[in-house]
């Protein structure tokens, strides 16, 4: 991602930087959304027996949430079972970096633009 600033009038921008910082740090709209993508990533990778796993992802607030109770030891394994861990939402993130960066960059420059900044998605 690549962020451009031109200053024009000082404290005008400085206004408007501070505000951008604070709308920066309240991302919970940007991340849910990124999180819906893992989720649904997420679910297309899962080993499938019965589907219920695939079908159990979801996103609660910011978090990626899976109710069952052997989501946690399939993604992260059980040595002393001898049961390799799948990682099904580490693979589901990096695989969706590029939606990811994608949804944090017009959501940032949504914010820019909402407090008066000129902002692009390159």
């Amino acid at each position: 991602m690549k962020i451009e600033a031109s200053v024009e009038g000082g404290p005008e921008t400085a206004a408007a930087l501070l505000g951008f910082a604070a709308a920066a740090g309240n991302d919970a709209v940007a991340a849910a959304q990124a999180a819906a993508i893992v989720a649904a990533v997420a679910g297309g990778n899962a080993p499938v027996r019965t589907g219920a796993l695939a079908a159990s992802y979801g996103v609660q607030d910011t978090y990626i949430v899976n109710p069952l109770q052997y989501a946690g030891p399939i993604e992260y394994g059980v040595p002393s079972l001898g049961m390799a861990p799948q990682y099904v939402v580490r693979d589901a993130w990096e695989s969706s970096a590029a939606q990811i960066e994608d949804v944090y960059s017009t959501w940032l420059a949504a914010q820019g633009t909402a407090l008066g900044l000129e902002a692009r998605v390159e």
